[in-house]
């Protein structure tokens, strides 16, 4: 059995990696996979990238839609919008690949067109890593009119063009001929995608994402701070976004009134903040405790090691599937403190793994980071945490999830 991943990289972004780890486990236990992306970073000799002339026409696309999309999008939500118009002229290319079945990613980025896709000829298996494929331009809903795509953006939520309305219909239109196996990571998703009026029909499985435990595992902490020229005494609390703080989707701006509410209310002595993914100050605020910028971290050995000087992983997103600023840090036995939205309810088990918020409840939040710190039994809940991890996050058991959805396709 041959398998292409299609996903615009192999590595850096969220969707990017959990492929990537996807096709390595898969070639681990020797299923034929490759990976087609365009921006690899990478040497592996199965993931193939497209010419360096594409990829200049790609990003071109890419300013184009987003032009496009800021002079004409009046939604409210301000989580990323594509419009998937353009495509990266790279439909031959994947047909002539030597495959029996397709696994899509992430294909934004003007990656593939809305059109192009319905022309693929092999079956298709769709990793969704958001909810872009089932709404309309938007990558998620936006916490508060969450069935908006449900009701096909009916009636116009906002003045002037709907743009989602627009691209809605437009795979709507291109689409209605074309068969999806729906795979999402989170049970969130997958109910989500089955409400929609584009996937109802289709056959859909939940299959979390997997991780290499033997990475992602617990290690000594002062071992692990002392490495990462950490203080041994302090209680870090962790954060980590792309952008830092001013990551939207992330929830950036839920963290700093969170963590304001937990600096004036409860016991902060020794408390310093630790973020990854952003190395300037640019959005700091004052959090009455001290801040510790790590940068932006690429490789797994040293985020292991973050996540375990860590004593605990806020995760304060407004909308999410299946991070894995959540999957890792569980896997090392890391307690997380998350808000009660998408798939993070799969990830976090209230009180016993970690502390699940009420939805944008910043007083909340600000409560589990102090039951974490200065209440829970953290040695109860580590254990708890990586067993959760070793069980959902098994290779093997991804691996032959995913197999057994490639053979009923192929039936």
């Amino acid at each position: 059995m041959k398998i292409l991943h299609i996903c615009y990289s192999d590595g850096r972004f969220g969707a990017g990696i959990a492929a990537m780890r996807l096709v390595k486990a898969q070639r681990s236990w020797g299923i034929d996979a490759s990976m087609f992306v365009v921006l690899k970073y990478t040497d592996y000799p199965y993931v193939y990238r497209v010419s360096k002339f594409k990829e200049l026409y790609i990003k071109f696309c890419y300013e184009i839609s987003s032009i496009i999309i800021r002079k004409l999008n009046r939604s409210t939500n301000p989580i990323p919008h594509s419009i998937n118009l353009f495509g990266g002229n790279l439909l031959k290319q994947i047909n002539k690949f030597d495959c029996d079945l397709v696994n899509l990613h992430f294909i934004n980025s003007e990656m593939m067109s809305i059109r192009d896709v319905s022309k693929i000829k092999k079956p298709i298996v769709w990793t969704l890593h958001d909810s872009w494929a089932f709404c309309g331009a938007e990558h998620y809903q936006n916490g508060m009119d969450d069935d908006a795509y449900i009701k096909e953006y009916k009636p116009n939520p906002y003045k002037g063009f709907n743009i989602n309305r627009w691209v809605l219909n437009r795979k709507k239109r291109y689409w209605k001929n074309n068969q999806f196996y729906i795979i999402t990571p989170s049970q969130w998703e997958t109910a989500c995608a089955e409400k929609s009026n584009l996937f109802y029909n289709n056959k859909s499985a939940t299959i979390h994402n997997c991780l290499d435990t033997d990475i992602f595992k617990p290690i000594d902490q002062q071992g692990a701070r002392e490495i990462l020229n950490l203080e041994k005494d302090k209680r870090y609390i962790l954060f980590g976004a792309i952008g830092g703080i001013a990551n939207t989707i992330k929830g950036g701006s839920l963290l700093i009134e969170a963590l304001q509410i937990f600096a004036e209310k409860y016991d902060k002595t020794n408390v310093e903040l630790l973020i990854f993914g952003a190395s300037q100050r640019t959005d700091y605020q004052n959090f009455n405790m001290p801040v510790h910028f790590l940068g932006r971290v690429s490789d797994e050995i040293t985020m292991s090691l973050i996540y375990n000087s860590a004593n605990v992983m806020l995760v304060p997103s407004r909308m999410d599937n299946l991070p894995q600023t959540a999957t890792e840090p569980t896997s090392c036995g890391i307690p997380i403190v998350c808000f009660n939205v998408g798939g993070l309810t799969d990830i976090v088990e209230h009180q016993k793994t970690g502390y699940i918020a009420n939805r944008f409840d910043v007083t909340d939040f600000a409560k589990g980071i102090d039951w974490v710190l200065n209440k829970a039994d953290t040695k109860l809940i580590s254990k708890q945490a990586r067993e959760k991890a070793l069980t959902d996050y098994d290779r093997t058991k991804c691996v032959d999830s995913y197999s057994k959805v490639y053979h009923e396709v192929l039936q």
